[in-house]
């Protein structure tokens, strides 16, 4: 047998005949048919296999064969697996090297099929090192296969390799242009003058808005934005509205290029749902704006008639019954903050005060505030605070107290006849700071551990039953969790259900020197507090339609020696201010007839001498669109209802100081 020229014969029967026909039957199954026929019969071979690699399961499956495993429909209908690495087939392709096997039976890797065959040669399919398949055949003679069927079968492989590749690339390619081409939204490839490049069917919609003229785009805007994202090389995306519908069109520049790729989306029903979600948000902000100040407005005569009441000579059991009014007022008033908190934390509207304190003096307070409660439900508060939390530091005192106020409520709650302790460390302690844990622990009711994720997503308690119990709104961790994070601390929780619960902060706190610590607010307790000559000849106006503020404020403003005019509504404000000598007008802001934003601007747009008489808004709408509002029509500055006595007068004594410097 003359095998050159039966190599050169399989080389030109290949390129002429077999994948001159098998593109024609756009087939990849078809060549490897093709194959496994012509080599069988021009080689004499008893069999020919061919494999084709799966990269997804990392087998060898069976796809063509021709002598006794010949299949006359062309179809292999139980397919041959074969492992990666097992039997010679398998590690030949695994190794991408061909190999002669000249006696089987002495070989461990022989793996036999349907019948004992004593040699066989496999050589891999590949292109560009990525294995494509594998070719095989065994013969029932030792030593059958030489180098001269190697030579060939390298010669068929590599051949079959390529053509092979070039189909799943023409595949390939073919499947990304029909891709593009049938793309549901307008993609299109713009030169740096605007020419049209290529485009997909979708396209017109967007050039016709835009506008063609012999190929090129028109539009000053779309030719500006072509330029800048190629000076720039940097994305840029616009909405454009088309036929009723709302498009992002991003211009993807490349540069090397110069053309931009348009990539567009249909971002209608985005775009629908998002002012949806606006108005929606604008109504809840309404409505927490109207339920703040329909709560906080009979909170205020409340807890202003206990702080009236705390001026006069009281009985023991009095002063009891008192303090009790006092705490459920106290309670009802952190709930509403709790609930206002909240929106704050999701509008990203707190802001951070790094102002000096005294971290000692806090946790004082913080105890003597919840020994009450500890005590009714009969559990004992301990306190276990290290030295060095003793010092003045820079951080937001107001925050801290609310994080720390709100654990150890949350504990107080959920223990009855047991033990709540907070410890305060220095856990490490640099040069201007201080990093602090406070570990909170109590003997309460627990949280199963499959109920922990939940218990810092608002509104959600460990379980439903819990509120129904212990009362609350599931709102206190949540804010506690908001607030350390924005304090650059974190938050940890462990729990053994039925035996307790130990949450610890971890918070920085920058040093201080001890003497530079702000005074402590002066609590009013007694009569004697009040100094009556404070306000004495100043001619306070008290705007507010609730006739219960008018008196509580009015009594105040008395009792520090103001004298005192009061109106109902902004319209009758505006008529006192025009016929008295007035020093300070304290403005309710929602009202009748006429509100207190558009009172104040009247008076300011008025001409005259006393237009920039002090005025300050008392509400209990004192959100950032009201402070926004207030500062645009002259209001020099805000009082929140519910006040303590102390707030209300530090307020007007600021305001009078600045506007009289």
């Amino acid at each position: 047998m003359n095998y050159s020229e039966i190599h050169l014969s399989i080389v030109k029967h290949l390129v002429e005949n077999t994948f001159k026909h098998t593109y024609k039957a756009n087939s990849i199954e078809d060549i490897l048919w093709d194959v496994a026929y012509n080599c069988s019969r021009l080689l004499g071979l008893e069999d020919m296999v061919i494999y084709v690699y799966d990269p997804d399961q990392n087998i060898l499956v069976q796809k063509a064969s021709f002598g006794e495993k010949e299949y006359e429909s062309r179809k292999v209908t139980d397919p041959i697996i074969i492992e990666m690495g097992k039997g010679i087939t398998g590690y030949v392709a695994e190794s991408k090297v061909p190999e002669i096997v000249n006696d089987c039976s002495e070989d461990s890797r022989y793996v036999v099929d349907d019948k004992q065959k004593h040699s066989e040669i496999s050589v891999p399919l590949v292109f560009e090192d990525q294995l494509i398949g594998v070719i095989d055949s065994e013969h029932s003679n030792k030593n059958y296969f030489t180098q001269h069927h190697l030579d060939i079968f390298n010669s068929i492989s590599s051949i079959c390799a390529v053509k092979i590749a070039e189909m799943i690339a023409n595949t390939e390619n073919e499947g990304l242009a029909r891709f593009f081409n049938e793309a549901p939204f307008p993609k299109i490839r713009l030169s740096y003058d605007g020419y049209v490049i290529n485009k997909n069917k979708i396209a017109h919609i967007a050039l016709e808005k835009w506008g063609v003229e012999n190929g090129k785009v028109v539009s000053p805007r779309i030719l500006g934005l072509i330029r800048v994202a190629l000076k720039l090389n940097k994305e840029k995306t616009i909405e454009i509205d088309i036929d009723g519908d709302t498009y992002n069109f991003t211009f993807a520049p490349i540069v090397e290029k110069k053309y931009v790729n348009v990539y567009s989306n249909n971002i209608t029903d985005v775009k629908k749902a998002q002012l949806s979600a606006e108005k929606a948000n604008k109504v809840k902000d309404k409505f927490l704006s109207v339920i703040s100040h329909e709560i906080r407005t009979p909170l205020n005569a409340i807890i202003g008639s206990l702080n009236l009441l705390r001026l006069d000579s009281l009985t023991e059991n009095q002063l009891s019954h008192l303090e009790t009014v006092d705490f459920a007022s106290e309670k009802l008033l952190v709930l509403l903050n709790n609930i206002l908190d909240v929106e704050k934390i999701e509008a990203q509207e707190v802001i951070i005060d790094n102002g000096l304190f005294n971290l000692g003096k806090l946790l004082d307070n913080l105890k003597k505030t919840l020994s009450f409660e500890s005590e009714r439900k009969g559990n004992t508060l301990d306190f276990n605070i290290e030295k060095n939390a003793y010092n003045t530091f820079y951080g937001d005192e107001t925050k801290i107290y609310q994080i720390l106020f709100n654990l150890l409520s949350n504990a107080i709650k959920f223990t009855d006849t047991g033990h709540i302790s907070l410890s305060v460390t220095s856990i490490s302690n640099s040069e201007d700071k201080h990093r602090f844990s406070f570990q909170l622990t109590d003997t309460g009711i627990g949280i199963s551990e499959n109920k922990l994720k939940y218990i810092f997503k608002p509104f959600q308690q460990a379980e439903s039953s819990i509120s129904r119990r212990y009362g609350g709104t599931g709102l206190g961790l949540a804010i506690s969790k908001s607030l350390v994070e924005l304090l650059g601390g974190h938050i940890t929780v462990s729990s053994l259900e039925g035996e307790g619960t130990t949450f610890v902060v971890y918070l920085d706190l920058q040093k201080s020197e001890p003497e530079k610590v702000k005074p402590e607010a002066r609590l009013i307790e007694k009569k004697t507090a009040f100094n009556s000559n404070l306000l004495k000849n100043v001619n306070v106006l008290l705007v507010d339609d609730n006739r219960i503020n008018l008196k509580i404020g009015g009594q105040f403003l008395e009792r520090f020696g103001a004298s005192l005019i009061t109106a109902e509504n902004g319209k009758m404000a505006v008529e006192l201010f025009k016929n008295n000598q007035l020093d300070l007008i304290l403005m309710d802001v929602h009202m009748p007839v006429c509100d207190g934003f558009e009172a104040t601007k009247v008076i300011r747009a008025s001409n005259s001498d006393n237009s920039n008489v002090p005025i300050i808004a008392v509400t209990a709408d004192v959100t950032k669109e009201n402070r926004k509002m207030g500062e645009k029509v002259g209001v020099n500055g805000f009082i929140s209802k519910p006040f303590s006595p102390q707030s209300f007068i530090d307020t007007i004594q600021s305001v009078l100081d600045k506007c009289h410097a």
